[in-house]
Protein backbone atom coordinates (compact mmCIF):
# COMPACT_ATOMS: atom_id res chain seq x y z
CA UNK A 1 0.00 0.00 0.00
CA UNK A 2 1.01 3.32 -0.92
CA UNK A 3 2.56 6.17 1.57
CA UNK A 4 -0.27 8.60 2.42
CA UNK A 5 -3.23 5.90 1.64
CA UNK A 6 -5.93 6.32 4.39
CA UNK A 7 -7.05 4.25 6.99
CA UNK A 8 -10.49 3.95 8.31
CA UNK A 9 -10.24 6.40 11.43
CA UNK A 10 -11.61 4.14 14.04
CA UNK A 11 -13.04 7.26 16.15
CA UNK A 12 -16.03 7.56 13.96
CA UNK A 13 -16.40 3.81 13.74
CA UNK A 14 -19.35 2.79 15.86
CA UNK A 15 -17.49 0.24 17.71
CA UNK A 16 -19.79 -1.17 20.40
CA UNK A 17 -22.59 -1.09 17.44
CA UNK A 18 -20.94 -3.24 15.43
CA UNK A 19 -20.03 -5.74 17.94
CA UNK A 20 -23.77 -5.80 19.06
CA UNK A 21 -25.03 -6.68 15.03
CA UNK A 22 -22.54 -9.04 15.34
CA UNK A 23 -23.13 -10.85 18.18
CA UNK A 24 -27.18 -11.10 17.24
CA UNK A 25 -25.86 -12.07 13.45
CA UNK A 26 -23.79 -14.87 14.83
CA UNK A 27 -26.59 -16.12 17.33
CA UNK A 28 -29.23 -16.08 15.13
CA UNK A 29 -26.54 -18.33 12.52
CA UNK A 30 -25.81 -20.56 15.87
CA UNK A 31 -29.71 -21.41 15.99
CA UNK A 32 -30.07 -22.26 12.15
CA UNK A 33 -28.00 -24.94 12.51
CA UNK A 34 -29.53 -26.13 15.48
CA UNK A 35 -32.53 -25.57 13.89
CA UNK A 36 -31.55 -27.29 11.08
CA UNK A 37 -30.26 -30.11 12.96
CA UNK A 38 -33.89 -30.63 14.46
CA UNK A 39 -35.25 -30.91 10.87
CA UNK A 40 -33.29 -33.69 10.21
CA UNK A 41 -34.04 -35.63 13.50
CA UNK A 42 -37.83 -35.26 12.36
CA UNK A 43 -37.27 -36.10 9.15
CA UNK A 44 -35.53 -39.26 10.16
CA UNK A 45 -38.24 -39.70 12.41
CA UNK A 46 -41.00 -39.32 9.53
CA UNK A 47 -38.79 -42.24 7.88
CA UNK A 48 -38.86 -44.39 10.63
CA UNK A 49 -42.60 -44.12 11.16
CA UNK A 50 -43.67 -44.91 7.73
CA UNK A 51 -40.72 -47.59 7.59
CA UNK A 52 -42.97 -49.39 10.29
CA UNK A 53 -46.07 -49.46 7.89
CA UNK A 54 -43.93 -50.31 4.57
CA UNK A 55 -44.17 -46.80 3.10
CA UNK A 56 -40.60 -45.42 3.65
CA UNK A 57 -40.66 -45.43 -0.09
CA UNK A 58 -43.17 -42.49 0.41
CA UNK A 59 -40.80 -40.74 3.25
CA UNK A 60 -39.27 -38.13 0.65
CA UNK A 61 -42.67 -37.21 -1.40
CA UNK A 62 -44.13 -37.02 2.34
CA UNK A 63 -41.04 -34.71 3.31
CA UNK A 64 -41.92 -32.70 0.80
CA UNK A 65 -45.85 -32.04 1.57
CA UNK A 66 -44.85 -31.13 4.48
CA UNK A 67 -42.06 -28.72 3.68
CA UNK A 68 -43.81 -27.21 0.80
CA UNK A 69 -40.72 -27.86 -1.73
CA UNK A 70 -39.22 -29.72 -3.98
CA UNK A 71 -39.04 -33.74 -3.57
CA UNK A 72 -35.28 -33.45 -4.97
CA UNK A 73 -34.62 -31.01 -1.73
CA UNK A 74 -36.68 -33.30 0.73
CA UNK A 75 -34.51 -36.85 -0.59
CA UNK A 76 -31.35 -34.96 -0.01
CA UNK A 77 -32.61 -33.63 3.24
CA UNK A 78 -33.27 -37.48 4.72
CA UNK A 79 -29.91 -38.64 2.61
CA UNK A 80 -28.28 -35.86 4.88
CA UNK A 81 -29.69 -36.90 7.65
CA UNK A 82 -29.30 -40.61 7.47
CA UNK A 83 -25.97 -40.05 6.92
CA UNK A 84 -25.18 -37.49 9.50
CA UNK A 85 -27.31 -39.72 12.57
CA UNK A 86 -24.67 -42.85 11.48
CA UNK A 87 -21.35 -40.93 12.14
CA UNK A 88 -22.66 -39.16 15.41
CA UNK A 89 -23.04 -35.68 14.07
CA UNK A 90 -26.37 -34.82 14.78
CA UNK A 91 -26.00 -33.87 18.54
CA UNK A 92 -23.15 -31.65 18.32
CA UNK A 93 -24.76 -29.59 15.57
CA UNK A 94 -27.10 -29.55 17.64
CA UNK A 95 -24.69 -27.99 20.05
CA UNK A 96 -24.13 -25.51 17.40
CA UNK A 97 -20.47 -27.17 16.48
CA UNK A 98 -21.21 -28.03 12.74
CA UNK A 99 -23.27 -25.36 10.07
CA UNK A 100 -25.90 -25.86 7.87
CA UNK A 101 -23.38 -25.65 4.83
CA UNK A 102 -20.74 -27.73 6.31
CA UNK A 103 -23.54 -30.67 7.33
CA UNK A 104 -24.08 -30.80 3.67
CA UNK A 105 -19.90 -30.93 2.98
CA UNK A 106 -19.99 -34.04 5.58
CA UNK A 107 -23.07 -35.98 4.32
CA UNK A 108 -22.16 -35.26 0.91
CA UNK A 109 -18.46 -36.74 1.50
CA UNK A 110 -18.93 -39.01 3.87
CA UNK A 111 -21.64 -40.71 3.05
CA UNK A 112 -20.16 -42.53 0.02
CA UNK A 113 -17.67 -44.37 2.24
CA UNK A 114 -18.32 -47.62 4.77
CA UNK A 115 -19.34 -46.92 8.37
CA UNK A 116 -15.52 -47.08 9.93
CA UNK A 117 -13.89 -44.72 7.98
CA UNK A 118 -17.12 -42.14 8.01
CA UNK A 119 -16.95 -42.45 11.91
CA UNK A 120 -13.32 -41.89 11.84
CA UNK A 121 -12.94 -39.42 9.57
CA UNK A 122 -15.94 -37.81 11.47
CA UNK A 123 -14.05 -37.67 14.97
CA UNK A 124 -10.96 -36.31 13.71
CA UNK A 125 -13.52 -33.47 12.04
CA UNK A 126 -14.96 -32.86 15.08
CA UNK A 127 -11.96 -32.44 16.93
CA UNK A 128 -10.81 -30.02 14.09
CA UNK A 129 -14.08 -27.77 13.98
CA UNK A 130 -13.46 -27.18 18.10
CA UNK A 131 -10.01 -26.10 18.13
CA UNK A 132 -11.26 -23.85 15.39
CA UNK A 133 -14.41 -22.66 17.11
CA UNK A 134 -11.03 -22.01 20.16
CA UNK A 135 -9.21 -19.93 17.80
CA UNK A 136 -11.65 -18.07 15.77
CA UNK A 137 -10.73 -20.17 12.49
CA UNK A 138 -13.27 -19.22 9.87
CA UNK A 139 -13.47 -22.85 7.71
CA UNK A 140 -16.01 -22.23 4.67
CA UNK A 141 -17.81 -25.16 3.28
CA UNK A 142 -15.11 -25.03 0.10
CA UNK A 143 -12.04 -25.32 2.43
CA UNK A 144 -14.00 -28.01 4.90
CA UNK A 145 -14.53 -29.59 1.55
CA UNK A 146 -10.65 -29.69 0.52
CA UNK A 147 -9.64 -30.68 4.45
CA UNK A 148 -12.21 -33.85 4.25
CA UNK A 149 -11.14 -34.30 0.76
CA UNK A 150 -6.96 -34.80 1.41
CA UNK A 151 -8.25 -37.13 4.74
CA UNK A 152 -9.97 -38.93 2.18
CA UNK A 153 -6.74 -39.41 0.16
CA UNK A 154 -4.84 -39.75 2.71
CA UNK A 155 -6.87 -42.44 4.79
CA UNK A 156 -8.55 -44.84 1.16
CA UNK A 157 -6.22 -43.30 -1.86
CA UNK A 158 -7.57 -46.85 -3.77
CA UNK A 159 -11.12 -46.49 -2.73
CA UNK A 160 -10.91 -42.39 -3.72
CA UNK A 161 -9.63 -43.20 -6.52
CA UNK A 162 -11.70 -46.11 -8.17
CA UNK A 163 -15.10 -43.70 -6.16
CA UNK A 164 -13.59 -40.50 -8.61
CA UNK A 165 -13.02 -43.10 -11.54
CA UNK A 166 -16.85 -44.61 -11.05
CA UNK A 167 -18.35 -41.30 -10.93
CA UNK A 168 -16.48 -39.51 -13.81
CA UNK A 169 -17.74 -42.03 -16.07
CA UNK A 170 -21.81 -42.75 -14.11
CA UNK A 171 -22.32 -38.84 -14.15
CA UNK A 172 -20.36 -37.67 -17.85
CA UNK A 173 -22.55 -35.93 -19.75
CA UNK A 174 -22.62 -31.84 -21.25
CA UNK A 175 -26.33 -30.72 -20.60
CA UNK A 176 -28.35 -27.73 -21.61
CA UNK A 177 -30.17 -25.71 -19.20
CA UNK A 178 -32.69 -23.24 -20.35
CA UNK A 179 -33.25 -20.27 -18.29
CA UNK A 180 -37.28 -18.79 -18.45
CA UNK A 181 -35.60 -15.70 -20.36
CA UNK A 182 -34.43 -17.93 -23.55
CA UNK A 183 -30.87 -18.30 -22.48
CA UNK A 184 -29.37 -21.52 -22.26
CA UNK A 185 -26.52 -22.62 -19.56
CA UNK A 186 -24.06 -24.73 -20.84
CA UNK A 187 -22.96 -27.13 -18.25
CA UNK A 188 -19.88 -30.14 -18.79
CA UNK A 189 -20.47 -32.32 -16.06
CA UNK A 190 -17.55 -34.90 -14.37
CA UNK A 191 -14.68 -33.92 -15.82
CA UNK A 192 -11.13 -34.41 -14.52
CA UNK A 193 -9.74 -31.89 -12.25
CA UNK A 194 -6.97 -30.72 -14.00
CA UNK A 195 -9.24 -30.72 -17.46
CA UNK A 196 -11.50 -28.25 -15.70
CA UNK A 197 -8.74 -26.40 -14.09
CA UNK A 198 -7.29 -25.97 -17.52
CA UNK A 199 -10.31 -24.75 -19.30
CA UNK A 200 -11.22 -22.04 -16.85
CA UNK A 201 -7.19 -21.14 -17.57
CA UNK A 202 -7.46 -21.43 -21.07
CA UNK A 203 -11.03 -18.87 -21.09
CA UNK A 204 -9.45 -16.51 -18.92
CA UNK A 205 -6.13 -16.14 -20.76
CA UNK A 206 -8.53 -15.34 -23.85
CA UNK A 207 -11.18 -13.34 -22.04
CA UNK A 208 -8.62 -9.93 -21.76
CA UNK A 209 -10.07 -6.95 -23.22
CA UNK A 210 -8.67 -6.50 -26.80
CA UNK A 211 -8.30 -2.90 -26.16
CA UNK A 212 -9.44 0.49 -24.60
CA UNK A 213 -12.48 0.43 -26.61
CA UNK A 214 -13.36 -3.62 -24.96
CA UNK A 215 -16.37 -2.11 -22.57
CA UNK A 216 -17.73 -6.10 -22.27
CA UNK A 217 -18.05 -6.62 -18.44
CA UNK A 218 -15.50 -9.49 -17.19
CA UNK A 219 -18.55 -12.56 -17.61
CA UNK A 220 -19.50 -11.45 -21.03
CA UNK A 221 -15.58 -11.63 -22.21
CA UNK A 222 -15.19 -15.02 -20.16
CA UNK A 223 -18.86 -16.09 -21.60
CA UNK A 224 -17.71 -15.23 -25.17
CA UNK A 225 -14.46 -16.62 -24.96
CA UNK A 226 -15.49 -20.07 -24.02
CA UNK A 227 -18.12 -19.95 -26.83
CA UNK A 228 -15.35 -18.56 -29.22
CA UNK A 229 -12.68 -21.63 -28.60
CA UNK A 230 -15.02 -24.15 -29.06
CA UNK A 231 -16.57 -23.18 -31.89
CA UNK A 232 -12.59 -22.38 -33.27
CA UNK A 233 -12.87 -19.29 -34.13
CA UNK A 234 -9.75 -18.35 -31.97
CA UNK A 235 -6.48 -20.05 -32.83
CA UNK A 236 -4.81 -22.28 -30.03
CA UNK A 237 -2.19 -21.53 -28.28
CA UNK A 238 -1.41 -18.29 -29.65
CA UNK A 239 1.65 -16.19 -28.92
CA UNK A 240 0.69 -12.26 -27.86
CA UNK A 241 4.45 -11.61 -28.71
CA UNK A 242 5.51 -12.89 -31.78
CA UNK A 243 1.66 -13.19 -33.28
CA UNK A 244 2.72 -16.99 -34.30
CA UNK A 245 0.33 -19.98 -33.92
CA UNK A 246 2.30 -22.93 -33.69
CA UNK A 247 0.67 -26.23 -35.10
CA UNK A 248 0.90 -29.52 -33.53
CA UNK A 249 1.39 -28.58 -30.24
CA UNK A 250 -0.38 -31.46 -28.38
CA UNK A 251 -1.80 -34.53 -29.97
CA UNK A 252 -5.92 -35.77 -29.48
CA UNK A 253 -7.08 -36.28 -26.22
CA UNK A 254 -3.81 -35.67 -24.40
CA UNK A 255 -4.11 -35.21 -21.17
CA UNK A 256 -4.58 -31.48 -19.62
CA UNK A 257 -2.49 -29.20 -18.74
CA UNK A 258 -1.28 -29.98 -22.89
CA UNK A 259 -1.85 -26.41 -24.40
CA UNK A 260 -2.25 -25.20 -21.27
CA UNK A 261 -0.90 -23.82 -17.10
CA UNK A 262 -2.48 -25.34 -14.05
CA UNK A 263 -0.16 -25.10 -11.40
CA UNK A 264 0.03 -28.55 -8.76
CA UNK A 265 2.16 -28.23 -5.55
CA UNK A 266 3.26 -31.25 -4.59
CA UNK A 267 5.89 -33.05 -2.22
CA UNK A 268 8.66 -34.91 -3.48
CA UNK A 269 8.02 -38.08 -2.34
CA UNK A 270 4.33 -37.98 -3.18
CA UNK A 271 5.66 -37.35 -6.66
CA UNK A 272 8.27 -40.35 -6.42
CA UNK A 273 5.11 -42.70 -5.08
CA UNK A 274 6.95 -42.97 -1.65
CA UNK A 275 4.14 -41.18 0.07
CA UNK A 276 0.69 -40.80 0.31
CA UNK A 277 0.12 -36.99 0.90
CA UNK A 278 -2.29 -35.86 -1.52
CA UNK A 279 -0.76 -33.11 -4.61
CA UNK A 280 -2.88 -29.69 -4.67
CA UNK A 281 -4.20 -28.41 -8.07
CA UNK A 282 -4.44 -24.66 -7.73
CA UNK A 283 -8.02 -23.75 -7.38
CA UNK A 284 -9.30 -26.74 -7.45
CA UNK A 285 -7.69 -28.41 -4.09
CA UNK A 286 -5.84 -32.19 -3.23
CA UNK A 287 -5.95 -34.76 -5.99
CA UNK A 288 -5.26 -38.38 -5.43
CA UNK A 289 -1.97 -40.11 -7.00
CA UNK A 290 -3.53 -41.14 -10.28
CA UNK A 291 -4.54 -37.50 -11.06
CA UNK A 292 -0.95 -36.42 -10.13
CA UNK A 293 0.56 -38.79 -12.33
CA UNK A 294 -1.48 -37.75 -15.18
CA UNK A 295 -0.64 -34.62 -14.87
CA UNK A 296 3.40 -35.36 -14.29
CA UNK A 297 3.33 -37.70 -17.38
CA UNK A 298 1.99 -34.54 -19.67
CA UNK A 299 5.04 -32.50 -20.06
CA UNK A 300 4.92 -30.96 -16.59
CA UNK A 301 7.60 -27.93 -16.03
CA UNK A 302 9.14 -28.86 -12.50
CA UNK A 303 10.18 -26.00 -9.97
CA UNK A 304 11.66 -27.12 -6.82
CA UNK A 305 10.51 -25.27 -3.69
CA UNK A 306 11.98 -25.53 -0.25
CA UNK A 307 9.46 -25.95 2.92
CA UNK A 308 10.19 -25.24 6.61
CA UNK A 309 9.01 -28.08 9.12
CA UNK A 310 5.33 -26.67 8.94
CA UNK A 311 5.22 -27.00 5.49
CA UNK A 312 5.46 -23.16 4.51
CA UNK A 313 7.49 -22.32 1.83
CA UNK A 314 11.17 -20.82 2.57
CA UNK A 315 13.27 -20.84 -0.74
CA UNK A 316 12.51 -21.29 -4.49
CA UNK A 317 15.45 -22.30 -7.11
CA UNK A 318 15.96 -20.59 -10.25
CA UNK A 319 16.59 -24.43 -12.36
CA UNK A 320 13.62 -25.84 -14.00
CA UNK A 321 13.56 -29.62 -15.20
CA UNK A 322 11.16 -30.95 -18.07
CA UNK A 323 11.56 -34.47 -18.29
CA UNK A 324 9.05 -34.28 -21.60
CA UNK A 325 5.27 -35.91 -22.19
CA UNK A 326 4.72 -39.48 -21.65
CA UNK A 327 8.08 -40.51 -20.43
CA UNK A 328 7.91 -42.16 -16.84
CA UNK A 329 11.75 -42.97 -16.83
CA UNK A 330 13.00 -39.68 -17.64
CA UNK A 331 10.06 -38.23 -15.39
CA UNK A 332 11.56 -40.23 -12.71
CA UNK A 333 15.08 -39.52 -13.33
CA UNK A 334 14.11 -35.74 -13.01
CA UNK A 335 12.90 -36.38 -9.48
CA UNK A 336 15.65 -38.09 -8.51
CA UNK A 337 18.51 -35.06 -10.08
CA UNK A 338 16.04 -32.87 -7.88
CA UNK A 339 16.11 -34.92 -4.96
CA UNK A 340 19.46 -34.99 -4.69
CA UNK A 341 20.44 -31.05 -5.16
CA UNK A 342 21.98 -28.93 -2.92
CA UNK A 343 19.54 -27.23 -0.45
CA UNK A 344 19.23 -23.48 -0.53
CA UNK A 345 22.65 -21.61 0.95
CA UNK A 346 21.32 -19.99 4.45
CA UNK A 347 24.35 -18.01 4.06
CA UNK A 348 23.53 -15.97 0.77
CA UNK A 349 19.76 -13.68 0.98
CA UNK A 350 19.64 -14.25 -2.66
CA UNK A 351 18.19 -18.04 -1.94
CA UNK A 352 15.35 -17.01 -0.12
CA UNK A 353 14.68 -13.59 -0.08
CA UNK A 354 15.87 -10.26 -1.29
CA UNK A 355 16.05 -8.86 2.29
CA UNK A 356 17.31 -10.85 5.19
CA UNK A 357 17.15 -10.27 9.00
CA UNK A 358 19.88 -8.62 10.45
CA UNK A 359 21.96 -11.80 12.94
CA UNK A 360 21.33 -10.97 16.71
CA UNK A 361 24.46 -9.94 18.61
CA UNK A 362 25.05 -13.11 19.44
CA UNK A 363 25.22 -14.51 15.87
CA UNK A 364 27.47 -11.66 15.15
CA UNK A 365 29.78 -12.44 18.37
CA UNK A 366 29.84 -16.02 17.20
CA UNK A 367 30.86 -17.28 13.69
CA UNK A 368 30.66 -20.49 14.85
CA UNK A 369 26.92 -20.82 16.04
CA UNK A 370 24.70 -22.12 13.65
CA UNK A 371 21.79 -20.16 11.94
CA UNK A 372 18.55 -20.81 13.39
CA UNK A 373 16.70 -22.91 11.59
CA UNK A 374 12.91 -22.15 10.89
CA UNK A 375 10.86 -20.39 7.92
CA UNK A 376 13.74 -17.43 6.78
CA UNK A 377 11.02 -15.53 4.99
CA UNK A 378 9.12 -14.81 8.38
CA UNK A 379 11.89 -12.69 9.91
CA UNK A 380 11.11 -9.63 11.80
CA UNK A 381 10.05 -6.32 10.18
CA UNK A 382 13.09 -4.55 8.73
CA UNK A 383 13.60 -0.78 10.50
CA UNK A 384 15.33 0.30 7.74
CA UNK A 385 16.64 -0.08 4.03
CA UNK A 386 12.93 -0.70 2.89
CA UNK A 387 14.05 -0.55 -0.77
CA UNK A 388 11.93 -0.26 -3.77
CA UNK A 389 8.00 -0.84 -3.83
CA UNK A 390 7.47 -3.38 -6.42
CA UNK A 391 8.39 -7.24 -5.40
CA UNK A 392 11.36 -8.84 -7.36
CA UNK A 393 11.00 -11.84 -9.89
CA UNK A 394 12.06 -14.58 -7.18
CA UNK A 395 10.14 -12.85 -4.35
CA UNK A 396 7.03 -13.28 -6.47
CA UNK A 397 7.88 -16.88 -7.06
CA UNK A 398 8.35 -17.58 -3.58
CA UNK A 399 4.97 -15.76 -2.67
CA UNK A 400 2.94 -17.51 -5.62
CA UNK A 401 4.59 -20.75 -4.20
CA UNK A 402 3.47 -19.90 -0.47
CA UNK A 403 0.49 -18.66 -0.86
CA UNK A 404 -1.64 -19.79 -4.28
CA UNK A 405 -4.66 -18.01 -2.55
CA UNK A 406 -5.94 -14.91 -1.48
CA UNK A 407 -4.81 -15.30 2.45
CA UNK A 408 -7.72 -13.43 3.69
CA UNK A 409 -9.88 -15.96 5.90
CA UNK A 410 -12.02 -18.25 3.72
CA UNK A 411 -11.27 -16.62 0.40
CA UNK A 412 -10.38 -18.86 -2.77
CA UNK A 413 -9.38 -16.37 -5.07
CA UNK A 414 -6.44 -18.25 -6.65
CA UNK A 415 -3.47 -15.67 -6.57
CA UNK A 416 -1.47 -16.98 -8.54
CA UNK A 417 -3.03 -16.94 -12.71
CA UNK A 418 -0.76 -15.99 -15.40
CA UNK A 419 -3.28 -13.42 -16.44
CA UNK A 420 -4.79 -10.17 -14.66
CA UNK A 421 -7.46 -12.07 -12.82
CA UNK A 422 -5.66 -12.58 -9.98
CA UNK A 423 -4.41 -11.37 -7.01
CA UNK A 424 -2.52 -7.52 -5.32
CA UNK A 425 0.69 -8.40 -3.27
CA UNK A 426 -0.18 -6.60 -0.42
CA UNK A 427 2.13 -5.17 2.42
CA UNK A 428 1.33 -6.57 5.76
CA UNK A 429 2.59 -3.31 7.23
CA UNK A 430 2.07 -0.42 4.62
CA UNK A 431 5.19 0.43 2.71
CA UNK A 432 7.65 2.16 3.49
CA UNK A 433 6.53 1.96 7.09
CA UNK A 434 7.12 -2.08 6.36
CA UNK A 435 9.47 -3.52 4.03
CA UNK A 436 8.98 -5.38 0.33
CA UNK A 437 10.28 -8.61 1.97
CA UNK A 438 8.41 -11.76 1.66
CA UNK A 439 8.21 -11.49 5.67
CA UNK A 440 5.84 -8.72 4.76
CA UNK A 441 3.92 -9.31 1.98
CA UNK A 442 1.04 -11.66 1.02
CA UNK A 443 -1.46 -11.69 -1.89
CA UNK A 444 -4.82 -10.49 -1.71
CA UNK A 445 -7.65 -10.30 -4.12
CA UNK A 446 -8.98 -6.67 -4.84
CA UNK A 447 -11.84 -6.85 -2.64
CA UNK A 448 -9.95 -8.06 0.36
CA UNK A 449 -6.83 -5.34 -0.20
CA UNK A 450 -9.28 -2.59 -0.66
CA UNK A 451 -11.14 -4.22 2.79
CA UNK A 452 -7.62 -4.45 4.75
CA UNK A 453 -6.94 -1.08 3.84
CA UNK A 454 -9.67 -0.17 6.17
CA UNK A 455 -8.04 -0.16 9.51
CA UNK A 456 -7.36 -4.26 9.44
CA UNK A 457 -4.31 -5.69 10.65
CA UNK A 458 -1.91 -8.43 10.18
CA UNK A 459 0.24 -10.79 11.89
CA UNK A 460 1.88 -13.78 10.12
CA UNK A 461 2.64 -16.47 12.42
CA UNK A 462 5.99 -18.98 12.28
CA UNK A 463 3.38 -21.79 11.32
CA UNK A 464 2.01 -20.18 7.81
CA UNK A 465 -1.25 -19.08 9.54
CA UNK A 466 -2.17 -15.67 9.74
CA UNK A 467 -4.16 -13.46 12.59
CA UNK A 468 -6.58 -10.98 11.13
CA UNK A 469 -7.82 -8.00 13.81
CA UNK A 470 -10.52 -6.03 12.62
CA UNK A 471 -10.90 -2.39 13.54
CA UNK A 472 -12.88 -3.57 16.07
CA UNK A 473 -10.47 -5.58 17.65
CA UNK A 474 -12.22 -8.60 17.18
CA UNK A 475 -10.33 -11.58 15.36
CA UNK A 476 -9.98 -14.23 12.89
CA UNK A 477 -6.64 -17.09 11.53
CA UNK A 478 -6.43 -17.70 8.09
CA UNK A 479 -4.66 -20.99 8.34
CA UNK A 480 -1.27 -22.05 6.60
CA UNK A 481 -2.36 -23.20 2.86
CA UNK A 482 0.17 -26.02 2.75
CA UNK A 483 -1.07 -28.38 5.31
CA UNK A 484 1.50 -30.98 6.11
CA UNK A 485 2.67 -33.22 8.35
CA UNK A 486 5.35 -31.93 10.63
CA UNK A 487 8.79 -33.37 9.18
CA UNK A 488 11.71 -34.31 11.44
CA UNK A 489 13.76 -30.93 12.38
CA UNK A 490 17.25 -31.08 10.45
CA UNK A 491 20.58 -29.16 11.89
CA UNK A 492 22.23 -27.32 9.60
CA UNK A 493 25.57 -28.78 9.00
CA UNK A 494 28.33 -26.68 8.59
CA UNK A 495 30.64 -26.84 5.79
CA UNK A 496 33.38 -24.20 6.12
CA UNK A 497 33.76 -21.22 8.53
CA UNK A 498 30.81 -19.37 8.71
CA UNK A 499 28.85 -21.12 5.79
CA UNK A 500 26.21 -24.17 6.91
CA UNK A 501 24.05 -26.23 4.96
CA UNK A 502 20.80 -27.79 5.02
CA UNK A 503 21.35 -31.61 4.74
CA UNK A 504 17.94 -32.08 2.91
CA UNK A 505 15.79 -30.33 0.76
CA UNK A 506 12.00 -30.76 2.18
Amino acid sequence: MPAGQGVLATSILGVGELDRIGDRMEARERDRSVHHAEQLADALAVHRTLKVAGMDLSAGPQLALFLGCSEHRAEMLLSDAKVLDRIGALEPMRAGLLTVEQSRVVADLLGVVEDELGLRLWERLRDRLELDKADGVLRPPARLRELLQRWLIESDPQGHAARRKEAAEADADVELWKQDNGLVDLVTRSLPAADAQACVDRIEEHAQPFGPEDQRPAGVRRRDAARDLLLGRTALPFDPDTGEVPTGCCPPGSTAPCGANVFVHVRLDSALGESSDPADLVGHGPIDAAALQDILLADPVLHLVWTDSNGVPMAVDDRTWRPGRGDPTALHEALRDIATGPPPDTTHPRHLDDHQPAPSPADAADPARPPKTGPRVLCRPHLADTGAYRPTERQKRLLRARAPRCEWPGCGRRASRAVAAGCDLDHDRPWPFGPTCACNLGPLCRRHHRIKQLGWIKHRRADGSIRWTSPTGRSWTSLNQHPRQATRRVKPLRVAPGVWRLPTAA
